[in-house]
This record gives C-alpha cells, structure tokens and sequence, in this order.
C-alpha cells in the first residue's frame, strides 16, 4: 500500500511538474484576466472616439450648411444692392415717392370720381 501511495503523490508531482515545463512559469490566470480588461478598456476607448468624431462631423455638416444658406442671402443682398443702385430704380422712386419729374413733362393727379363735383 505504501507503493501506490507514494505512486500517486509521484503522479501529483509529476504532473505539477510537466505543468511547469510546458509552459516554463506557474500558470497565472490573473495575467489573463488583466489582459481581457484592458483589451475592453482600449475597445471601449476607441468607441467612444469614434462617437466623439461622428458628433463632430454632424457638427461640421450643420455648419456647412449654414454657410451655403448665408452665401445664398448674401448674393441675394447683393443682387438687390445692384437693382437699387441702377439709373432705373432711382428714376422711379423720384417719381412715384417724391413727385419729381423731367425737364418739360407735364405732371399729372388723378382726381377721385366724387371730388370733382365738390
């Protein structure tokens, strides 16, 4: 009895043994675990990032749009700068808002249809 006994703990031995030259080291499972941990703290890292860069390119496109709206009301502007700045525009407000008219017309009121007989 004393053999088997003494067999089973060579077994155990062994077998610790063979563990250690496999791999060189004791096993460490903390090691993996540490490692997963940190994987999932690059990975969680580098989504948010992402979610962070996505805001500012949605950022980025409100602003562009912006702009083309604010360059279509500037050309409008500006168009209209021109019309009123023109010979023509400034010919009609003399006449139609300050009563002026050319040398030798003849300016004429239309008088309302019941205050000729009054």
């Amino acid at each position: 009895m004393v053999r088997r006994h003494s067999r089973q703990i060579a077994v155990v031995t062994e077998n610790a043994s063979a563990s250690r030259l496999r791999t060189g080291r004791p096993r460490r499972p903390w090691l993996k675990v540490a490692l997963v941990l940190l994987l999932l703290y690059v990975a969680g890292i580098f989504a948010l990032q992402q979610y962070r860069l996505y805001q500012i390119n949605q950022k980025i496109a409100g602003v562009k749009s912006e702009i083309a709206a604010a360059q279509q009301t500037k050309a409008a502007l500006e168009t209209t700068v021109e019309n009123l700045q023109s010979d023509e525009y400034v010919e009609m407000v003399a006449r139609e808002k300050l009563g002026l008219v050319k040398p030798g017309e003849i300016q004429y009121h239309p008088v309302p249809a019941g205050g000729a007989g009054n």
